[in-house]
């Protein structure tokens, strides 16, 4: 296994940071930078427009897309009749900085075209999804116009297309699919939008597992500012196959603050090697990873839940390996043991070395722990990926999921 370090993230510039951290205050002062560095994208404020007339579904895609469900807190209410009044904020339930605003449609009630965009507040979202249930209108055109001319980005998202397949039962559900889809770029070319393949997404408003809603999650991340990007990956809680390999790339150049803090805090002796790790942070990251992919307790209670069977089973039935190497201290520090003379850790050493050899004495520590949590975030991503799929493929499943868990 190679430990993969990139070298931007551990820059002269995070070196002199940690340095004068260790300097000022010690392991504490250490600590404390590296935690707050690993946090900062929590504190990234990410703001996407959903605007649309009243109907087109904008409460069942924002409660879709943050995975909360009718009862839950953060619900945002799923009624066609009533019209969005003003700009209406709803949080992501886990990130509180990452929000999602239901705009009132372009020209409706008291929000005309021409004092559109100062009523919204036009300037503070990062991205605009403009949404319609059948045909985009001439105020959808105009607005998807005054966001390329303030060069912030949309896409045009055209919802209740399982509506359109239930009406079309003498075709076949991809002909209505791409026949709407025809329909839509034809009249968007129309009107002067060029390259708008790559800006247009039929999707069921109501479920994240069907038509173009993997295909929109991936082009979101694509375009995002790009100074946002990594706090949006981070922040997503749907995970599809593009947005747990988007995780995995961010998690992987995050991995350094974990080594760092494991070395410098060194206590358990890795059996065999010579050196110690700090089995407390290499648990946290753990958990942190879990998290990220959906593997932490609470999600696979509920996962399990909708599956009909137990944790344990699930567990056992997708042969999920990362509960094992995670499992123990012993398996933990095993895992230490066995990257520990991997090919390519001694390449991490005398990067390491240099850098950081007034903070951390052992350089073969940072380079262990690198090598530690690149395997087992590897392993928690394949995990990830192994649980979606069957996830999907067991819920279209005929009743008696719980059959397959026997």
């Amino acid at each position: 296994m190679k430990a993969n370090m990139d070298q931007e993230e551990l820059s002269e510039e995070h070196a002199n940071a940690i340095k004068t951290a260790f300097k000022i205050g010690g392991l504490r002062k250490l600590h404390e930078y590296l935690d707050s560095e690993n946090n900062k994208w929590k504190t990234i404020p990410l703001n996407i427009a959903v605007t649309g007339n009243s109907g087109v579904g904008k409460s069942c895609f924002i409660n879709a897309f943050r995975n909360v469900k009718r009862g839950e807190e953060l619900f945002a209410e799923e009624d066609v009749v009533e019209t969005t009044k003003e700009p209406t904020p709803y949080q992501h339930p886990q990130h509180p900085n990452f929000v999602f605003w239901d705009l009132p449609g372009v020209g409706t009630g008291a929000f005309p075209k021409m004092e559109y965009l100062k009523k919204v507040k036009f300037e503070k979202y990062d991205f605009f999804l403009i949404l319609s249930s059948q045909r985009f209108t001439e105020n959808d055109h105009w607005l998807a116009k005054e966001v390329t001319k303030a060069k912030k980005r949309f896409f045009f998202v055209r919802t209740q297309i399982d509506v359109d397949v239930m009406k079309r039962n003498d075709l076949k559900e991809t002909e209505v699919v791409e026949k709407v889809r025809d329909d839509c770029l034809k009249k968007l070319k129309a009107d002067g939008f060029c390259e708008v393949e790559s800006k247009l997404f039929l999707i069921n408003n109501k479920k994240s597992t069907t038509y173009d809603f993997d295909k929109l999650t991936t082009r979101l991340i694509e375009t995002f500012p790009a100074e946002k990007r990594e706090a949006l990956v981070l922040s997503l809680t749907v995970l599809t196959k593009d947005v747990i390999k988007a995780k995995q790339t961010a998690l992987q150049k995050r991995i350094f603050l974990y080594a760092i803090a494991s070395a410098a805090g060194a206590a358990v002796p890795v059996p065999g090697i010579g050196v110690a790790v700090d089995i407390g942070i290499l648990f946290g990251a753990a958990t942190d990873f879990k998290k990220q992919f959906g593997l932490d307790d609470q999600t696979m209670e509920n996962n399990a839940l909708a599956l009909d069977t137990t944790v344990e089973l699930l567990k056992k039935k997708l042969e999920l390996k990362s509960f094992i190497i995670s499992a123990s201290v012993k398996s933990v520090t095993g895992l230490c043991a066995s990257v520990a003379i991997s090919k390519g850790t001694e390449n991490v050493v005398k990067f390491a070395v240099p850098i950081l050899g007034s903070v951390i004495a052992a350089g073969l520590s940072y380079a262990v722990c690198v090598g530690c949590l690149t395997s087992l975030l590897r392993a928690i991503s394949e995990d990830a990926h192994t649980l979606n799929e069957q996830m999907m493929e067991m819920l279209s499943q005929s009743p008696s999921i719980s059959d397959a868990f026997e």
